[in-house]
């Protein structure tokens, strides 16, 4: 399986970049077996050793397809979270169908109905339907980023 790993990156002094499957936000991906991984996590596996469950496997270098394993590290998830805010990576998006609206605007659409002003005038605004401003004012949104 090393082997394998070894073909889908180009090495060097620096990051190690996946050049296989990519999906999402860049990050690689290895198949093994049937399970689809993450090839940051695969390195891990493959360089360093067994991913304690429940953790993420980090990049000191903010780098996605790097699969380096001097630039990767174990943290929990509120490690994640610091790291992501540490690196300005928090504005997160939130997906309505093709609309992405950015914590900004999700924060702006509220402070508006906290504000008196109604639904339907806050989403003829914003461009998006009542149903889904109610549910965004009630947290049920999931957010990406």
């Amino acid at each position: 399986m090393l082997d394998r790993f070894e073909r889908k990156f180009c090495k060097s002094d620096g990051c190690w970049l996946w050049t296989g499957c990519v999906h999402g936000k860049g990050y690689g991906h290895f198949k093994i077996g049937k399970k689809v991984e993450k090839a940051h996590r695969v390195s891990w596996m493959l360089y360093r050793g067994n991913i304690p469950q429940g953790y993420h496997v980090l990049h000191i270098c903010d780098t996605p397809p790097c699969v380096n394993p001097d630039h990767l590290y174990l943290g929990t998830n509120a490690d994640n979270v610091k790291d992501r805010v540490q690196k300005n990576r928090s504005a997160c998006l939130y997906k309505n169908g093709r609309l992405k609206y950015t914590t900004d605007k999700i924060m702006e659409m509220k402070q508006q109905l906290n504000n008196g002003e109604t639904t339907a005038s806050v989403s003829r605004q914003f461009g998006i339907d009542n149903g889904y401003l109610s549910r965004i004012r009630r947290g049920l949104v999931r957010h990406y980023g």
